[in-house]
């Protein structure tokens, strides 16, 4: 239940917006023993091209949705986004 309403949640971000998105894969992952899912694309809001990265994480009373966006030219922070995003953790 959790997972497709997760899926949803992510989807519907992708396609909301004046944004031209490439990629609308979400994938499946797991992080720090969590079902995640990821997506990230190269993306045109208004005429400026980007890429975003989006994680949504499944805890087991909540869920953490963590999404970044990157103007740089050299897209310089989307590692460091996505190596964020896999040091989250719930708090026990």
């Amino acid at each position: 239940m959790f997972s497709n309403f997760t899926k949803d949640l992510i989807e519907n971000h992708i396609i909301m917006g004046d944004y031209e998105i490439e990629n609308k894969t979400v994938k499946e992952i797991k992080i720090n023993n969590y079902v995640a899912f990821e997506t990230e694309s190269k993306f045109i809001y208004k005429e400026t091209p980007g890429i975003f990265y989006q994680i949504v994480i499944l805890g087991p009373l909540s869920t953490i949705s963590f999404y970044c966006t990157d103007y740089t030219p050299q897209k310089k922070y989307n590692e460091l986004y996505k190596k964020t995003a896999k040091t989250i953790k719930f708090k026990d």
